[in-house]
């Protein structure tokens, strides 16, 4: 889900209220190109964040790897809640617990690597959907992994 403009306008206000700092229309849309892949959710909390951590303004590339980060943190979170529901003890028949702690681990692994498999996205997303206990405006942050 693509960023709106408006929405990108009301994260960077935030942005730069928080350092002084002003940048104009000419800077803002530079900025949008390399942001307008990213849902709101994950670039305001990688403000958020950027904004507690550094008493600098961040570079275009501290942000975006930010908003990595930030994904990675809430696909960790579901792969966890995945593996509490007993998602890596699926197969043919149940799995041992030692094959099933060696596919989380396989798993968090390719999400470092950057290199989900296809059909463990699909498994996540499946699992969002299947889950009432997520947040529905986050449902979209594993497609923003790979546009980043």
């Amino acid at each position: 889900m693509k960023m709106t403009h408006l929405a990108f306008i009301k994260c960077m206000k935030y942005l730069n209220a928080c350092y002084s700092k002003n940048m104009d229309q000419e800077q803002l849309e530079s900025w949008f190109e390399y942001f307008s892949g990213v849902s709101y959710s994950t670039l305001n909390n990688a403000i958020k964040e950027i904004v507690s951590e550094s008493k600098y303004f961040p570079t275009i590339s501290q942000l975006k790897d930010k908003c990595k980060e930030v994904n990675k943190k809430y696909i960790i979170l579901i792969i966890d809640k995945m593996k509490e529901s007993g998602y890596f003890k699926k197969g043919v028949e149940e799995l041992t617990d030692s094959h099933a702690s060696n596919s989380y681990f396989k798993t968090l692994m390719w999400l470092e690597e950057e290199n989900l498999p296809e059909f463990v996205e699909n498994d996540i997303k499946e699992f969002i959907k299947q889950n009432k206990q997520l947040n529905q405006k986050d449902k979209k942050i594993l497609s923003n992994v790979k546009n980043l």
